[in-house]
């Protein structure tokens, strides 16, 4: 089973869609992940800003398994925050795959380009990396 979390800039762009095309096709070997920074900002994007169909949309995010922000979550953002300059929402996304040992991250924002390199997580930015692992 593949573990992958999913950044919110999996939504904004055709390059975004091919990829999730493909991972809802190899679906049964993956787990998708999620924690309630992308939930929200997800759901503000596509229901608030966009108007997308709110049922629609809760339909979809009710499939992630949505990872717990505690304490612990927190202090691991704070490197992030500190040694790569992320924001604080990128920054907990990131502390949300270390925290529960997911080694994919799924994101086309260039600000995780050196923190997953240097934090040795396998990052996903485009259709030819999640075709190379699945």
């Amino acid at each position: 089973m593949i573990h992958i979390f999913l950044d919110k800039s999996i939504k904004k762009n055709e390059d975004a869609l091919k990829i999730l095309k493909y991972i809802y096709i190899k679906l049964e070997n993956i787990q998708l992940y999620i924690n309630p920074i992308v939930w929200s900002e997800v759901t503000y994007q596509l229901v608030i800003k966009r108007k997308f169909d709110s049922n629609k949309i809760y339909e979809m995010l009710d499939n992630f398994n949505i990872l717990k922000i505690d304490q612990n979550s927190i202090d691991i953002s704070k490197k992030p925050i500190n040694k790569y300059n992320l924001y604080t929402n990128d920054s907990l996304n990131i502390a949300s795959t270390i925290q529960f040992n997911i080694n994919i991250f799924c994101s086309l924002n260039n600000d995780f380009l050196e923190v997953t390199h240097k934090e040795n997580i396998f990052l996903i930015n485009n259709l030819q990396k999640i075709q190379s692992i699945i």
